[in-house]
């Protein structure tokens, strides 16, 4: 690699409508989300600029709330988004708080709910108080239900979003934050492969300071990354909507040349190429029934001075991206 080596980045962004067919179509242009070149907030989530070559895996953001079946209330229910690899659970609850009776914390029975907001001041995190002095947690302090003394704990309000594997049953817990969204500290998974467990006993020293690096350029939660490759064919969203799962099919994760999906066609002087994009994140907009798809594209070249250097963005495929029919074992 020398210093004539140059990388080229080129993105795109489609946004789609999920028709009551069950399939995609592409929205009107001057309803199309823009590519972002700097960082955009949507609904107080940061959503990264689209040209980031050290990201990892594609990011899967999901803007909606959790809901109760329908013409019902719901104590306790369970979130799930499912793609591909990614499989991410959430158990949900109604508004509870840690109550005091002889001497011992319990927890009191969550209210019931219709609907319950899923940003990250519903998962585990917040402030405490110790010798006097606040606390931030240290992922998440935009969250609730973080206690460092038996003096703050009565009447203090816990986590709607808990993982399945990390309940809360004392307020001496420091669980991992059941986070949908980036919070604002470093986030791992608790446990698996790659895990914040693993990396941790690893006898590599910077193994775990290189995966809290990588992360940094996801704009999502570890649990919603999708190793490349590994995307699938439809993204099912489950608890987000009173009628039942939310099924959004999935086009190519990598374009097919002339067949379907962006490409880049790049000429460097007398040399000529093209390079299928990717899909890079997806932002699935529930209520909406709307799927925004990111697409980045990379390729190297060596500069040589006063030499043309072109690139086009060519997209191929007009039908709508046809339905998934799945069967659930």
């Amino acid at each position: 690699m020398s210093d004539l080596e140059q990388l080229a980045m080129v993105a795109c962004k489609v946004t789609y409508r999920l028709t009551e067919r069950g399939s995609l179509e592409p929205l009107a242009a001057d309803q199309m989300w823009p590519v972002y070149g700097e960082p955009a907030i949507f609904n107080g989530v940061t959503l990264l600029p689209e040209l980031e070559y050290r990201k990892q895996g594609v990011d899967i953001l999901v803007f909606g709330q959790a809901v109760a079946p329908k013409d019902k209330l719901a104590t306790r229910m369970s979130l799930r988004v499912e793609c591909g690899a990614v499989n991410h659970h959430i158990e949900v609850f109604g508004n509870r708080q840690w109550r005091k009776s002889w001497g011992r914390f319990s927890i009191s029975e969550p209210e019931p709910f219709a609907a319950m907001s899923i940003n990250n001041d519903r998962a585990f995190g917040g402030k405490a108080v110790m010798a006097g002095e606040e606390v931030v947690h240290s992922v998440n302090p935009d969250g609730r239900g973080f206690c460092l003394s038996k003096e703050e704990v009565e009447g203090k309000p816990l986590p709607n979003l808990e993982l399945p594997g990390e309940l809360i049953s004392s307020w001496q817990q420091n669980v991992t934050p059941a986070c949908f969204y980036r919070p604002k500290g470093p986030l791992l998974d608790p446990n698996g492969p790659g895990s914040l467990n693993e990396l941790a006993a690893s006898p590599d020293s910077m193994a775990l300071p290189r995966a809290l690096t990588t992360r940094l350029f996801n704009q999502t939660v570890p649990g919603l990354i999708c190793p490349n490759g590994r995307l699938g064919k439809t993204l099912r969203l489950s608890g987000f909507d009173a009628v039942g799962d939310i099924v959004f099919p999935l086009p190519p994760e990598r374009a097919i040349p002339e067949q379907l999906g962006p490409t880049v066609h790049a000429a460097i002087g007398e040399l000529k190429s093209r390079f299928p994009l990717f899909i890079s994140t997806i932002v699935a907009l529930v209520p909406q029934r709307v799927l925004v798809v990111s697409y980045l594209g990379l390729f190297r070249y060596l500069f040589r001075p006063e030499e043309l250097r072109r690139a086009e963005l060519r997209w191929y495929g007009e039908k709508p991206v046809p339905p998934v029919v799945e069967r659930r074992q």
